[in-house]
């Protein structure tokens, strides 16, 4: 496993202290949230330095106000002014100017259902500087790198089922392919790296 400074970019601190109000106000809420993009892909694969905080968010009606007060109260600007806006809007960019602190807020993340089974399938790190948080599984960001099919994204999903494969839940990874309609992309790979359950 790597350790938490092979994850987090030493050199970018505000990030690492005042994102730690954003986890916790999520945290203390009805909120639930997954980190996703670099800090995961770079605790899964090869590791290398982010600047953002990204998050998978799972907003619903009830939650939408609550939302919107974390974000005012702890004053990120942000490009959601109402509730249909934080309903609507598949990422919230929400930047702290004073602390130079940006997180996206993926509300809609292509590949990615935080449904019950996701949820319970999360990971929970604690990177050097930053609070405990919960991390994507390995499987679900998988699936977001295959929907995202960008060369980046296949090299890293490569480097990730290659490094995690005796932890890799395949016919739960395979499940989730079929259900976001990447199942043949899945399967190519696999058999390009001779990966077998």
């Amino acid at each position: 496993l790597k350790t938490a400074k092979e994850v987090i970019d030493p050199e970018h601190k505000p990030t690492e202290k005042h994102a730690q109000t954003l986890i916790d106000a999520l945290e203390n809420s009805p909120i639930s949230y997954a980190v996703i993009g670099g800090i995961a892909s770079g605790y899964y694969g090869e590791p290398y330095p982010t600047r953002d905080l990204d998050l998978a968010i799972s907003i619903k009606p009830e939650t939408a106000a609550e939302l919107l007060e974390i974000l005012n109260r702890l004053g990120f600007d942000h490009n959601c002014r109402t509730l249909t806006d934080v309903l609507q809007t598949p990422c919230i960019y929400a930047i702290d100017q004073k602390n130079a602190v940006r997180v996206d807020l993926w509300t809609k993340p292509k590949g990615l259902i935080l449904d019950k089974e996701s949820l319970e399938r999360r990971r929970r790190i604690k990177p050097e500087g930053w609070p405990e948080m919960w991390l994507v599984s390995a499987e679900d960001l998988s699936i977001m790198k295959l929907a995202a099919h960008r060369p980046r994204d296949i090299e890293q999903i490569q480097t990730i089922l290659i490094r995690r494969r005796k932890e890799i839940d395949w016919k739960y990874l395979e499940k989730r392919a079929e259900q976001h309609n990447v199942q043949p992309e899945l399967t190519e790979i696999q058999a390009k790296l001779k990966l077998t359950k």
